[in-house]
């Protein structure tokens, strides 16, 4: 079983996203919270197999790096609605 941890703000991502899991046949579970505040230890709790960060303008991209050095052993997915290519060209060289 693959353990997902989200982190959003979007209800409705939440909500679509554990709808979909649920019905994947046990294959995944979906843990979630709602600000950056203790993420990573709140994922390595719960032995999450990946982070689905939600990032959004109030989320810098020093924030993300932080994650993933308290998280070294969890990959992190990044989900962006609208970013600037600037924006993404820092994260991929984070």
């Amino acid at each position: 079983m693959t353990r997902i941890h989200l982190s959003s703000d979007h209800s409705i991502l939440t909500v679509g996203l554990r709808t979909i899991l649920d019905n994947s046949g046990g294959e995944f579970s979906l843990s979630a919270s709602h600000s950056m505040e203790n993420l990573a230890e709140q994922a390595m709790a719960q032995e999450a197999g990946v982070i689905l960060l939600d990032v959004t303008g109030a989320i810098s991209l020093e924030a993300v790096t932080h994650l993933c050095q308290a998280a070294r052993s969890v990959p992190v997915v990044l989900w962006i609605d609208d970013a600037a290519t600037e924006r993404i060209w820092q994260a991929l060289s984070s």
